[in-house]
């Protein structure tokens, strides 16, 4: 739970809490979360005690949620319902609420391929990508780029990387921060 006042004062800066997703604090005071999904059974069965708090300190805090693609380790249905319910925008990839038994909830902005545009001082592109572990299942995954004045940090989620689809093409610049 610090972790989420600290990380602001540190801006620009990423961190990884818990089981699987990334917290980037900007330099105008926003906090964005990729892929936040706090699994409390995720690994071998064991049950992590995961703070009730948290849950609802994380919707407080956050102003951004990017859901790469809907796994579970990847997209945390309830974490989407708060965030909705308090009027703050989940951003997520197109072709997603196709892949979940649970139903995506209504009010996620759907982004397509390619999509770029500016969000509260930072800007933000969003390229598809095959998935890693895919088999032929034609999962709909994308990456993130997000500038930050002059830093860039490029979220790879699960993505197929040795194709060099949905990251090496976001631009010619190589990133500052690459989260794989």
């Amino acid at each position: 739970l610090e972790l989420l006042a600290e990380l602001p004062a540190r801006a620009p800066a990423v961190a990884g809490p818990y089981n699987c997703g990334t917290l980037l604090a900007t330099r105008s005071g926003r906090l964005l979360g990729i892929d936040l999904a706090l699994i409390e059974n995720y690994y071998s069965g064991l049950d992590w005690k995961i703070p009730e708090a948290l849950y609802d300190r994380l919707a407080e805090k956050l102003d951004l949620l990017i859901v790469s693609h809907g796994h579970w380790d990847h997209c945390w249905i309830e974490l989407i319902e708060l965030l909705l319910s308090r009027g703050k925008p989940v951003f997520a990839v197109a072709g997603m609420q196709t892949d979940l038994p649970k139903r995506v909830p209504p009010g996620c902005r759907f982004i397509r391929d390619g999509e770029q545009f500016p969000w509260e001082g930072v800007h933000l592109t969003f390229t598809f990508a095959p998935h890693a572990y895919d088999n032929g299942r034609h999962i709909p995954l994308m990456t993130t780029r997000i500038r930050d004045g002059s830093v860039s940090c490029l979220h790879t989620s699960d993505a197929d990387t040795t194709t060099g689809e949905g990251w090496s093409p976001l631009d010619d610049e190589a990133p500052d921060v690459a989260l794989f």
